[in-house]
C-alpha cells in the first residue's frame, strides 16, 4: 500500500511543482521516495531469487529421494536390509532422509557417506561417488538459498525503515498542502 501511495504522491507533485509552493515539497520528498522505491524493488527481486533458489533446492531433494531408492536397491544387493551394516547405512532408515530439516539431511547425507567409507564392494563404491557427487550440489545450492534468505530478509528490514520515512514524510506534506489550500 506504501508503495502506490509514494508512487501516487510523487508523481503528482512532481507534475504540479511548477506551481506556488509545491516545488519545495517535491525537493523534500523527492529523495525519500527513490529510496523506498529502489529499496522496495531490490526486496521484491530478493524474494523472487529467494523463492526461485528455494524450489532449485526442493528438487535436488526430490532428486536425492529418488537417488536413494536406488542406490538403496544397490546397497541391498550387498549388505541384506536386516544386517547390522545396512543399519549403519541407514540408522533412520531411507525414508528419514525426508522428514529432516535442510541442514539435518545434509547431516544425514554426509553421514551417509562416511558410513560407507572405503567399502571395497564396486556398487558400493559407485554409490558413494554418486552421493558425493549430490551432496556438493545441494550443499551449494542450500548455500546460495541461505544467502538469498538472508538478503531478503535484510532488505525487508530496510523497506520498513523506508516505508516509515514516507509515511513520516507524507504527513509532513499533506501540512504542508492544507497550508497552501486550506486556510
Amino acid at each position: 500500500l506504501m508503495f502506490t501511495c509514494s508512487t501516487f504522491h510523487h508523481s503528482v507533485i512532481d507534475a504540479r511543482k511548477a506551481e506556488l509552493g509545491i516545488e519545495s515539497l517535491y525537493t523534500f520528498y523527492h529523495p525519500i521516495h527513490v529510496n523506498f522505491h529502489q529499496l522496495f524493488i531490490g526486496w521484491k527481486t530478493a524474494e523472487g531469487t529467494y523463492h526461485g533458489s528455494t524450489l532449485a533446492l526442493e528438487l535436488l531433494w526430490e532428486e536425492l529421494t529418488k537417488s536413494m531408492k536406488k542406490w538403496d536397491t544397490k546397497i541391498q544387493n550387498v549388505y541384506d536390509d536386516s544386517t547390522a551394516r545396512y543399519k549403519i547405512l541407514f540408522p533412520i532408515g531411507r525414508s528419514g532422509f525426508n522428514r529432516l530439516e535442510y541442514d539435518q539431511r545434509l547431516a544425514a547425507l554426509e553421514s551417509f557417506i562416511a558410513a560407507i567409507g572405503d567399502d571395497a564392494d564396486e556398487d558400493m563404491r559407485e554409490v558413494k561417488t554418486l552421493a558425493s557427487e549430490l551432496l556438493a550440489r545441494i550443499a551449494a545450492a542450500r548455500s546460495l538459498q541461505a544467502g538469498k534468505k538472508s538478503l531478503k530478509e535484510n532488505l525487508a528490514g530496510q523497506v520498513d525503515i523506508a516505508r516509515l520515512a514516507c509515511a513520516e514524510g507524507l504527513y509532513r506534506n499533506q501540512g504542508e498542502l492544507m497550508k497552501l489550500f486550506y486556510q
